[in-house]
């Protein structure tokens, strides 16, 4: 298994700078009270506060739920990819990601993804998370999807390991804009993560929370490429996104 995050963005150039200018309208906001970002909480509106972990396996359970939650299957590219949910499932497992169930909010168009991780340390389940949002932004949105965000929920992780992360398709537009850079990126992905003690995302005593989940280069990321979880830049592994055989892992 790879040992460090990784991506197939290529390496940062390290400033981490904000771009310039003032409009930040796009930027994933700050998660606090009303507006928490990309939290699990926000990944779980999709089946109406309900874990996800309830309804893997059970169709009718989470269509009952929202009326619009579709089962999605695993769907060769072939020579014509499409960018479907069925072929980001299948380039998944191509990657050796093993996905237990894959849903689409067909309504609000979004992904609840539920994989088995393989990690047994946290650098093994950021390399995991690497390589799903590789596939996800190379092997789906550059092949014209028009997915707007991606909920994923870890099943059987090792004791501590995040229960669930989640990215937004528009922070990776940003970021071909020019507006973040990859370790904004990053920044933001680690801290949309949850953990099963709810005070480890940063709640208060009202249940709000409180982690400020716009992308910060300075904050979580070191951008050296050292492979400690602080830099999406190091590319030591790369997903496959071609219909092709995969040969078993970096």
């Amino acid at each position: 298994m790879p040992t460090g995050p990784v991506n197939t963005l290529g390496k940062s150039d390290g400033g981490g700078d904000q771009a310039d200018g003032d409009d930040n309208s796009r930027r994933p906001p700050a998660a606090t009270g009303s507006s928490r970002g990309l939290t699990r909480r926000h990944a779980l509106a999709a089946v109406g506060l309900v874990s996800l972990s309830t309804t893997a396996g059970c169709v009718d359970s989470v269509a009952s739920i929202t009326g619009n939650q579709a089962s999605v299957e695993p769907e060769s590219p072939g020579d014509d990819p499409d960018g479907t949910p069925g072929e980001f499932y299948y380039l998944l497992e191509q990657n050796d990601i093993s996905v237990d169930e894959l849903y689409h909010d067909t309504e609000e168009n979004t992904l609840s993804l539920f994989y088995e991780s393989d990690a047994e340390d946290e650098v093994e389940s950021d390399d995991e998370i690497g390589i799903i949002y590789q596939v996800y932004s190379g092997g789906l949105l550059e092949r014209g999807s028009d997915v707007q965000a991606l909920y994923t929920e870890v099943v059987d992780g090792f004791d501590g390991q995040t229960t669930g992360w989640g990215i937004e398709t528009e922070w990776i537009e940003l970021l071909e804009d020019g507006e973040i850079d990859e370790n904004q990126l990053w920044s933001a992905i680690v801290e949309s993560k949850a953990y099963e003690d709810d005070d480890a995302d940063g709640e208060d005593s009202d249940g709000n929370t409180t982690v400020d989940s716009t992308p910060e280069a300075e904050t979580d990321t070191d951008g050296d490429g050292d492979g400690n979880g602080d830099d999406i830049g190091d590319d030591d592994a790369e997903a496959t996104t071609d219909d092709e055989e995969h040969d078993g892992g970096a």
